[in-house]
């Protein structure tokens, strides 16, 4: 469902979120980091890394890159958690 408040998020929730301007977000990213169990970001922008996404990359349990190069993928994967598709099928249980 779409949440159009973080007051309709709960402590169980899992977030899977769409976004292409992560880097003006980083207050809304900690709080969502606090109030939910689990966020997985598609962060569909900065393909040449103009910004430091660090801090909102930190709150969040997996980043995918769907536009970055396959080494960076690797790196961010990594810098996350080690990431193979049945451990990612897992964690959502």
């Amino acid at each position: 469902s779409i949440i159009d408040s973080e007051k309709n998020i709960e402590k169980d929730d899992i977030l899977i979120i769409i976004d292409s301007s992560v880097e003006e977000k980083n207050e809304l990213y900690t709080k969502l980091n606090l109030i939910c169990s689990k966020v997985f970001l598609f962060h569909l922008g900065d393909e040449f890394g103009f910004h430091n996404l660090l801090p909102v990359y930190d709150n969040c349990n997996y980043i995918f890159r769907p536009f970055c190069d396959s080494l960076e993928m690797v790196y961010r994967i990594k810098f996350r958690r080690s990431l193979s598709f049945s451990s990612f099928m897992a964690s959502w249980k």
